[in-house]
């Protein structure tokens, strides 16, 4: 957070000069804040250093400046020093109604500046602005003036401001100033302080010789006006010498302000740049990975139906399977019932072939009939010559039964003089020669 302590005005011009030095900031801490209107603010070490960086150079005012009013400029800060937790500064005040307000008691000292707040309210990034010579600081009476300066009359040193806290009181006609012609009005120098005298004893000299009284006023006001000139003189040029050392320090400063502001707007330019660049560069990353999911969503789509493709597909071939295993097995079991049958007509129904190859039935049929092992041959081979044997059987069989219906029974009811096996023979040959030769035929 930023407060603005006081108004920015422009500053007017000093015209004449005193020297002074003073506290005019101090350090505080939790149980010292400084009270504001918002609440309670603290300063530690590293910025009342700061403060003292920058107080050179800055102007004088009497009173804080009102905002939008011209501020009264009273003169200049012309160095500084860290003091334990104080900051003392030296300055040169140069207005008549200024150095008349300090003898009127007016000798506390206030800064203006702009300053943030950081999170438990300690002042960071103070920037000056100004100091004032107010009646009362906020940082209460310890940031104050001690005026150290010589009298211009004598030369003699003025008392300590800061040793009483009571207003010094404007010289009047009852009071023990001097009010000889030569000597400033109120001065209050201890040459010019003679108890209840009117006069400096320089003027009293003068007086006691009535024949050259009119003279001796003449020499000690020319002398006096002389001995005034130069030192307001000498302290115009140490106060011209000072503030130009201070004007130079201030230059040099804002110099070092303005490369430190121009390096932080090319980092804040170098931020936004960067910031707009990732930006961009996150814009478009975003693009691509929303190409690339529709893409992949796309895909996954495609993929889904491919996959529910292939079921169907797999479903199918897989019903075609069962269905041509029923099928195969279906043939199987007609072929082998018919095989079972065919054997059972030549081997006889009583024997349990469940166990028996349709290999190893053909072959007993083979054997049974043509009385031929062909265990060696192969499968087309075995077919052939089971189906052969089968037809043999058959036709065989039909022979023999002819033959015994021949015996049994003949056209003229007489006994046939064959007998029973010996018909039964002679009907087989036949068979058998019959079944060859349609064989043969059928191959033919």
């Amino acid at each position: 957070m930023t407060a603005l302590r006081q108004d920015r005005s422009p500053l007017a011009a000093p015209q004449d000069a005193r020297i002074f030095e003073g506290r005019v900031a101090r350090v505080h801490r939790p149980g010292d804040p400084l009270e504001y209107s918002t609440g309670p603010e603290f300063r530690r070490a590293d910025e009342l250093a700061r403060i003292v960086e920058q107080l050179p150079g800055i102007k004088i005012t009497l009173n804080h400046p009102k905002t939008g009013a011209e501020p009264h400029v009273i003169g200049m800060v012309t160095g500084a020093r860290i003091d334990g937790d104080t900051a003392v500064a030296q300055m040169v005040i140069t207005d008549a109604k200024a150095l008349a307000a300090i003898r009127a008691g007016t000798r506390e000292l206030s800064l203006g500046y702009n300053c943030k707040l950081d999170d438990h309210r300690y002042q960071v990034d103070i920037t000056l602005d100004h100091l004032a010579l107010v009646p009362a600081a906020r940082c209460g009476a310890t940031c104050r003036l001690r005026a150290d300066a010589a009298c211009p009359t004598c030369g003699g040193t003025m008392p300590d401001m800061n040793m009483s806290d009571t207003p010094a009181e404007e010289s009047t006609e009852e009071s023990a100033g001097c009010d000889c012609p030569d000597c400033p009005e109120g001065c209050d120098c201890p040459e010019c302080m003679q108890n209840d005298k009117k006069k400096c004893d320089k003027c009293a000299e003068q007086k006691s010789d009535g024949g050259n009284l009119d003279s001796a006023q003449d020499l000690h006001a020319n002398n006096s006006g002389a001995t005034l000139a130069s030192m307001q003189l000498d302290e115009a040029l140490a106060a011209l010498k000072t503030a130009e050392e201070a004007l130079a320090a201030a230059n040099e400063r804002a110099d070092a302000e303005k490369l430190r502001a121009d390096e932080a707007a090319q980092k804040v330019i170098e931020v936004e740049t960067a910031k707009t660049t990732a930006e961009l560069a996150a814009h478009e990353a975003s693009k691509e990975a929303t190409a690339t999911i529709e893409a992949a969503r796309k895909d996954a789509s495609d993929a889904q139906a491919i996959i529910e493709q292939m079921k169907l597909d797999a479903e199918a071939a897989a019903a075609k399977v069962r269905q041509d295993a029923e099928d195969q097995f279906s043939i199987r079991v007609k072929s082998r019932v018919s095989l079972e049958t065919a054997a059972n007509a030549v081997l006889g129904s009583a024997a349990d072939r469940s166990a028996m190859s349709d290999k190893d039935i053909k072959l007993a049929v083979i054997k049974h009939v043509d009385n031929d092992d062909l265990a060696d041959k192969p499968e087309l081979f075995i077919d052939g010559a089971f189906e052969g044997a089968v037809k043999r059987h058959k036709n065989g069989a039909a022979a023999l039964a002819s033959v015994r219906e021949v015996i049994e029974t003949r056209k003229d009811n007489q006994p046939n003089h064959l007998s029973t096996e010996d018909a039964a023979s002679a009907a087989l040959r036949q068979s058998y020669s019959s079944a060859w030769m349609n064989s043969t035929k059928k191959d033919n």
